[in-house]
């Protein structure tokens, strides 16, 4: 999580602190400082958790406060917050359970615009259409989460002279992922099964179950997915069925046929699918 901030110290304290009180707890928050005059580092500060980073640079815009802090966050994902953003206690918790279950590379939410007058507006993801789906994106700060590796490579929200509004990033994430290729169900099913039984010997349990999820959902009408999947919604059972080290086929697969689960993976180890969901 990256929330820029320069001269709120009326507000970053609460952001911050809404952040860490998400249902979600496996959460970072870099609060980059864009040379702020008032105490909002003291703000920030404030919220006494080891979760929360801060990283003061001079001022240099809120795009360039957004790039260091993507280039200094350590999480897979990441989402960008403004520091007078309220966000509901199961907002992360509801995002991850989206990635968890689609594999999707890209992920989004909607949300309220509140007014001075203290009337709200709903603000809806709109229609958004990549190679294999049609989705609902919003590309709005905290309403939108993307790979950190991607976002890096696409050079963050920009710097001085350079500065990308979170719609111009958005466009850059579609494009980025319409470009990428996707894989037919049944090569993407044996990368979920060789990545999940991979994760599983190696006792990732949470990868294990959401890779052989994606693999039951690409290809429903499978048993042996099916068979897989049930095994690693069990940890004991998991546990003794994929044994650490074991490079042969696994108890699973004997019991519902022998499959080759020796896959070859991505250049970078990344199973992608390339799905965008709202």
């Amino acid at each position: 999580m990256v929330i820029p901030v320069r001269d709120r110290a009326d507000v970053i304290g609460r952001a911050t602190a809404g952040v860490l009180a998400q249902t979600f707890g496996d959460v970072e928050v870099v609060v980059v400082d864009d040379g702020s005059v008032d105490d909002s580092v003291a703000a920030a500060r404030s919220v006494s958790d080891g979760r929360v980073r801060i990283v003061r640079q001079d001022a240099a815009g809120t795009a360039a406060a957004i790039t260091s802090g993507i280039d200094r966050a350590a999480g897979e994902w990441c989402l960008v917050l403004d520091p007078d953003d309220e966000v509901s206690p199961g907002w992360l918790a509801r995002l991850g359970r989206l990635i968890d279950a689609t594999g999707a590379g890209l992920v989004s939410c909607g949300g309220q615009e509140r007014h001075l007058d203290g009337s709200f507006t709903a603000v809806e993801p709109q229609p958004c259409t990549v190679p294999g789906d049609d989705a609902a994106l919003c590309f709005r700060s905290g309403a939108f989460a993307a790979p950190r590796r991607l976002l890096v490579e696409l050079g963050g929200f920009g710097g001085p002279g350079d500065e990308r509004s979170p719609a111009q990033v958005g466009a850059l994430l579609v494009d980025a992922l319409a470009r990428t290729p996707i894989p037919d169900a049944t090569l993407l099913a044996r990368y979920a099964t060789v990545g999940g039984v991979a994760a599983a010997k190696l006792r990732d349990r949470s990868e294990a179950r959401r890779l052989l999820t994606l693999a039951r959902r690409v290809e429903p009408t499978t048993a042996k997915h099916w068979a897989r999947w049930i095994v690693a919604c069990v940890p004991v059972v998991a546990d003794r069925v994929w044994e650490p080290g074991d490079e042969g086929t696994t108890n699973a697969d004997d019991v519902q046929g022998t499959v080759d689960d020796r896959a070859a993976l991505d250049g970078d180890g990344t199973l992608h699918d390339m799905r965008a969901h709202g």
